[in-house]
């Protein structure tokens, strides 16, 4: 009788205690590599994979698996776009594109046809990404301080670009953000109180946090993050019926907000939001200003005319960057074109590319968590649709491997997180 294949011990296929096991340490080791090592994410979206289905009976696991209604929206919008392949002239991009998003149709296989998760490996999994995100700002101040200190004590050095230049700073602020909420579950999970060294050890995490989105200067993150603490503090006094501190919490915020706007004027942060709120105000631009917001302005007004021409179905996955580029150069915005800029808006662009069908699809991508929340009271997985939701708005989050790695991993770990989790005390 020739004996199983074995690999360090381990004999194929798996049992699913060793599925279960190695699936919740390759969530944390993804999770982790997000802020900091994004090129290694998909080694690890390989590994989980293949943990999944080399384990015992997978075949029948398969046939008895049962599909929720966020595994048929998450797939769903997958199958989408590959439909819209086949009305596409431009197949390289659009198989670039199938291949970005491939995540959208890995993480619910994985954890359907996967053990679940049981609450230690769920909170291991939210404490790798916080712990990796703070060592990523940690990163990001000490390098600030080095191109400081190197430059004539330009406090510049400290803001945008230089404070992290190793990823995309709004995707950082987004996950920074995420983190923050995930600080927040943690606290609530563990009961911890004012008399718990582990309060104040948490409470100077989210500060790190909060000093990392305002140093990445990205406008929508420190909206995102307002948003975040008054929707936390809102769910915290209603649950509790803590009035009174409810109210001391507020006051406290509103008086930090007072003392940035008023203390931080020369800052890189607050010139951005001064510059983004005249920009707002001004009339759509010139052709060939390629500003922040000046640029989305423009893109978003000729998106619409893309829309109208191709409603129902787009233009197709692998074509939409193309007819962008081509509407530019037609109406003849060339710093748009210079710079390849997509939608910068992920509800503007699928609808481009998929149209009608393809805006329905990306909705209930986010409508179904958000109505869970909702009726079970999950903070967490509430705060991250609307988080996701915030990013959408002005930028395309999914059309590269840094959102839609996250928005998959995270929507999907938290919509099949521990049933004992699940209760109000989220």
């Amino acid at each position: 009788m020739s004996s199983k294949p074995n690999i360090n011990g381990l004999r194929l296929p798996l049992d699913p205690a060793h599925t279960q096991k190695i699936q919740g340490i390759l969530l944390g080791c993804i999770a982790a590599c997000l802020p900091l090592l994004p090129k290694i994410v998909p080694v690890f979206i390989i590994l989980i994979t293949a943990n999944a289905l080399l384990q015992k009976s997978v075949g029948k696991r398969f046939r008895q698996m049962k599909a929720t209604g966020f595994m048929y929206a998450m797939t769903g919008f997958y199958g989408l776009h590959v439909i819209g392949m086949l009305y596409s002239d431009n197949l390289a991009f659009g198989l670039f594109d199938l291949e970005i998003k491939l995540s959208l149709l890995l993480f619910p296989l994985i954890f359907a046809l996967s053990p679940a998760l049981n609450k230690r490996q769920f909170l291991y999994a939210l404490w790798a990404f916080i712990i990796a995100c703070a060592i990523a700002v940690v990163i990001g101040l000490v390098s600030s301080y080095q191109e400081y200190r190197a430059h004539d004590e330009k406090i510049i050095y400290f803001y945008g670009p230089h404070f992290y230049p190793f990823m995309h700073l709004g995707f950082f602020a987004l996950y920074l953000n995420f983190a923050i909420a995930c600080v927040m579950h943690l606290m609530d999970n563990y009961r911890l109180s004012w008399k718990d060294p582990g309060f104040y050890g948490l409470w100077l995490g989210i500060l790190l946090l909060v000093s990392g989105v305002w140093f990445t200067t990205s406008k929508i993150g420190l909206l995102s993050l307002l948003l975040l603490l008054l929707i936390a503090l809102t769910y915290w006094v209603i649950t509790y019926r803590r009035w009174i501190a409810g109210l001391l919490c507020l006051l406290i915020l509103a008086a930090s907000l007072w003392a940035v706007t008023t203390q931080t004027s020369e800052t890189a942060t607050y010139l951005r939001f001064e510059s983004a709120i005249q920009n707002l105000l001004e009339p759509v631009p010139e052709r060939s200003m390629t500003g922040s917001i000046q640029s989305r302005k423009q893109i978003w007004r000729l998106s619409t005319y893309l829309i109208r021409r191709h409603p129902l179905l787009g233009t197709g996955t692998g074509d939409v960057k193309d007819e962008l580029l081509r509407t530019y150069d037609k109406l003849g915005y060339t710093g748009l074109k210079e710079k390849q800029l997509n939608a910068h808006n992920q509800f503007i662009q699928t609808t481009v590319a998929l149209g009608i069908a393809g805006l329905l699809g990306w909705l209930s991508l986010l409508g179904i968590p958000l109505i869970r929340a909702i009726r079970r009271r999950e903070l967490l997985l509430g705060l991250l649709v609307i988080l996701l939701a915030a990013a959408a708005l002005t930028d395309s989050i999914i059309e590269v491997q840094a959102g839609v790695v996250f928005l998959a991993l995270f929507l999907t770990l938290l919509m099949h997180r521990p049933s004992r989790t699940d209760s109000s005390k989220n």
